[in-house]
């Protein structure tokens, strides 16, 4: 029988003999299946260089955190990637939209490790150092901006619709951030939560991840103003499928732009394309009244 005497605890490991890029994560029940193959495999401390012995260890009773990888000796310990950062057990919503985040980065060709410790995250993406944060409840978000930035990380906070307290909405239109909501994708006017019930599992097959308010999209062309004098907007906003979103911001073809750079008060998430048409029809001289068809005409 397992040992489950140990108070120090962890939400992630690594297999001894075959490390990889990702550490297996309790949250993830592919991980979890994989840990707990009979016989057990040899895991070990998910920091590089670490090779202090884990065991994993399930107590369906304990109701924040059945799942956990704890020390395999009193001994042998570490204060690597602890289980929690001092804030208490995270909502079951909170965990869906961690394990869902994770799903969708990994399916667009990525390696994503969800609380990864070195920056804080609540899903680190690997391959381009992005950290997504999913925010429920008011928090310190410019402060925990920098923290996330200064380890040379870039960050996306997905806000959830109807969290409207002032600094969620001057975050949200501040900084490099988004609203969230999921939706039904076969009646997408209907919302989803999941998270409520984990044993319906075609609730999470129709669950579809949509943002919106700091979305912009160009205008078409004949609605645009043609330069800065004329005034008015020249994007407008909307909603866009989530795992859509995700791609372009990873890739780097959608990207943050601070209030004020396109026209706006407030900060958007823009096509590099559409940015660079932007700021090529204000560096354009205005079209007044009658040159249009002189310019056509070649006079």
């Amino acid at each position: 029988m397992e040992s489950c005497q140990h108070q120090q605890l962890k939400r992630h490991a690594q297999l001894r003999h075959q490390p990889r890029s990702a550490p297996l994560w309790v949250g993830d029940p592919d991980d979890w299946a994989l840990v707990r193959q009979k016989p057990r495999p040899p895991l070990v401390c998910p920091e590089p260089g670490c090779q202090v012995e884990l065991i994993s260890y399930e107590n369906l009773n304990n109701r924040h955190n059945p799942r956990i990888f704890k020390f395999k000796s009193v001994a042998g310990a570490c204060g690597h990637w602890p289980a929690q950062g001092g804030g208490g057990p995270e909502s079951a919503q909170h965990e869906w939209m961690k394990l869902r985040l994770k799903r969708i980065v990994e399916q667009l060709g990525y390696t994503a490790t969800p609380e990864h410790a070195p920056t804080h995250a609540d899903v680190f993406v690997h391959e381009v150092s992005y950290c997504l944060e999913v925010q429920l409840v008011p928090t310190q978000f410019r402060k925990r901006t920098k923290i996330r930035e200064d380890t040379g990380a870039n960050v996306c906070w997905l806000i959830r619709e109807g969290l409207d307290s002032e600094k969620a909405v001057k975050a949200l239109f501040g900084l490099p951030a988004v609203r969230f909501r999921i939706v039904d994708k076969d009646d997408q006017g209907r919302l989803l939560a999941p998270w409520d019930h984990p044993g319906e599992r075609y609730l999470a097959r129709r669950a579809r991840l949509e943002v919106f308010a700091t979305v912009a999209h160009a205008l078409p062309e004949e609605r645009r103003p043609n330069s800065a004098k004329q005034g008015g907007s020249w994007f407008r906003t909307g909603t866009m499928d989530g795992l859509q979103f995700l791609d372009e911001i990873l890739s780097g073809r959608r990207r943050w732009y601070r209030p004020g750079m396109l026209g706006q008060k407030r900060g958007l998430w823009a096509l590099k394309t559409d940015v660079s048409e932007y700021y090529d029809s204000h560096r354009k001289p205005p079209i007044i009244s009658g040159q249009e068809t002189a310019i056509e005409e070649g006079v």
